[in-house]
């Protein structure tokens, strides 16, 4: 990304606080992160990567802020990325127990830092699969990368790092759930593998997923086939994130009227 664009992005996602700190950030290296408060506690965000998009997504354009019908007390957010997600679920749902789930290396040492003072919430380096075990993790955009930090995908075969590879079923058994109300799936294609062989299904009250279709064709095929018995309702500005809901919940999909700020520390 070129400096006026990175600057010009930092000033329209922040203001003149992300204006000086990007300025200064491309002139002398300092800062090295973009500071937020976001509600009411730092989070960082690293320049030169898709930190930015994910805050874009999650901060301002507010997707996930979708009405359930009813307040979940478990909550899986697998592809947790830097964490921003799982931090606006624990603020939402005070009382819920979150399992924050990211696999690429420095995506996670991001989620770890950002999610620190909630004690809510556990995050564990691991990709989610349709077997437990060791699967590789690549970069699908090869050459764009540091920037792009929220297309890692992962395989059965590849040259990329292997990673912990964990089923719903082993998270609900190694976390004692008794199930799971809400499951939030951002896991960049592998939807193909995860939701075509889902026997976990009956342990999961919500669903909210973005599909990747992409990156692998049939992703929102292997979602919708398996989803079935569940309400769907599109939501996001993208187009490619649903909610799902067990028929009988009074769950609308709109996002919630509820403010929830962001604002650029020095």
């Amino acid at each position: 990304m070129k400096i006026v664009e990175s600057i010009g992005n930092s000033y329209r996602l922040f203001g003149v606080g992300g204006l000086v700190a990007t300025t200064a950030h491309h002139a002398i290296r300092h800062p090295r992160y973009i500071r937020v408060k976001y509600h009411g506690k730092d989070v960082y965000m690293r320049f030169g990567t898709s930190d930015r998009c994910v805050y874009q997504e999650v901060v301002l354009d507010k997707d996930y802020e979708l009405d359930l019908g009813f307040t979940p007390k478990a909550v899986v957010d697998a592809g947790a990325n830097i964490g921003l997600s799982s931090i606006y679920y624990a603020n939402r749902y005070p009382s819920a127990r979150i399992i924050a789930i990211e696999p690429e290396p420095s995506n996670f040492a991001m989620l770890e830092r950002n999610v620190a003072l909630y004690t809510q919430i556990t995050s564990i380096r691991a990709a989610l699969w349709n077997r437990d075990g060791l699967i590789h993790l690549s970069n699908p955009l090869g050459g764009r990368e540091p920037w792009n930090k929220w297309g890692a995908t992962i395989s059965e075969r590849g040259a990329g790092e292997l990673v912990r590879a964990v089923t719903v079923r082993s998270l609900v058994s190694q976390f004692k759930l008794s199930r799971i109300d809400l499951l939030k799936v951002d896991i960049e294609g592998s939807e193909v593998e995860v939701f075509s062989a889902c026997d976990w299904l009956s342990l999961v009250k919500a669903l909210v997923v973005e599909t990747h279709d992409r990156f692998r064709p049939g992703c929102s095929f292997a979602v919708d086939a398996a989803t079935g018995d569940f309400q769907k309702t599109c939501a996001g500005r993208a187009g490619n994130l649903a909610l799902y809901a067990r028929r009988g919940i009074k769950c609308t999909g709109s996002n919630s009227s509820t403010p929830h700020s962001g604002s650029v520390s020095s």
